[in-house]
């Protein structure tokens, strides 16, 4: 994801005829920099900024969870992406849920949808006393509005990104792969994992989707599959819930892949898949 520049939101009407008032700003955000820095609470809360990202910091001694992000932009008619990040503001994770942990995209002609990380079941992006998330538009025109709807957690769930990092790749006419960089399992107690947040960006002819994807648990040694999913709901944008909560035991690993082909423009695909 390109990084860009967000001015100041002065007055724009967003979110069903809505125009966010100065009164809608956070009093106790501050500037850092390229950053907008607020404390994280429970709450739907708007925000904007003309920094590079906001930082939504959880400074309390509560358990948050994230249960939407949208934004909006001040231009339309471009391709934007949205993306939120946990303690780590990069476009890969280091350990498996810290780093980019979802991201949406809006076509020329869409606004953007909620990001989410349920398909129902209630759960949200957990967010522990002293964490923070960051958030950014990139390939947008400013300004940008951020809304996002947090509570107290009651069902949090971590994101684990597969692939571990972004990749954009040039439509070449030729089928192409996400690289395979499956995470191991190496704690001593299952992870729990029930769907997917799915960001999937065609190119010229699927623009919210791609031809192919599958969510593997694979064994220890790395190379047998102990469980697949390869809905269509894993290969389009969106979210999608597995058929049913799959156990990835101490020592397995849990990977996913999509395979692509497309002639023009450019083509990613992830999935943050949720877990416990």
């Amino acid at each position: 994801m390109q990084r860009v520049q967000i001015a100041l939101f002065v007055g724009i009407t967003v979110f069903g005829g809505r125009t966010l008032a100065s009164a809608d700003m956070n009093p106790d955000c501050t500037f850092s920099g390229n950053e907008r820095i607020c404390p994280l609470a429970p709450g739907t809360h708007s925000y904007a900024t003309d920094a590079e990202s906001l930082r939504l910091e959880n400074n309390g001694t509560q358990w948050i969870q994230i249960n939407e992000v949208q934004a909006a932009v001040g231009t339309p008619g471009v391709w934007a992406e949205m993306a939120v990040y946990l303690d780590r503001f990069q476009l890969d994770q280091d350990v498996p849920g810290r780093g980019e942990v979802g991201a949406i995209h809006a076509n020329a002609n869409e606004v953007f949808g909620q990001l989410k990380w349920t398909d129902g079941q209630g759960y949200g992006l957990s967010v522990p006393p002293g964490s923070f998330i960051q958030l950014n538009v990139g390939q947008a025109h400013p300004p940008t509005l951020f809304v996002v709807k947090a509570a107290v957690q009651t069902a949090g769930v971590h994101a684990v990104r597969q692939p571990k990092a972004d990749h954009v790749f040039t439509c070449s006419g030729s089928q192409q792969a996400t690289v395979w960089d499956a995470w191991q399992n190496t704690g001593s107690t299952n992870w729990s994992v029930a769907g997917a947040t799915i960001f999937a960006s065609g190119g010229d002819t699927t623009p919210n989707s791609v031809q192919s994807a599958c969510v593997y648990i694979m064994s220890s040694n790395g190379q047998d599959v102990i469980w697949s999913y390869c809905g269509d709901g894993v290969r389009t944008r969106g979210r999608v819930t597995f058929p049913a909560v799959q156990t990835v035991a101490p020592g397995q690993y849990l990977a996913a892949q999509a395979v692509h082909t497309c002639s023009s423009a450019l083509w990613g695909w992830a999935a943050y898949i949720w877990k416990w």
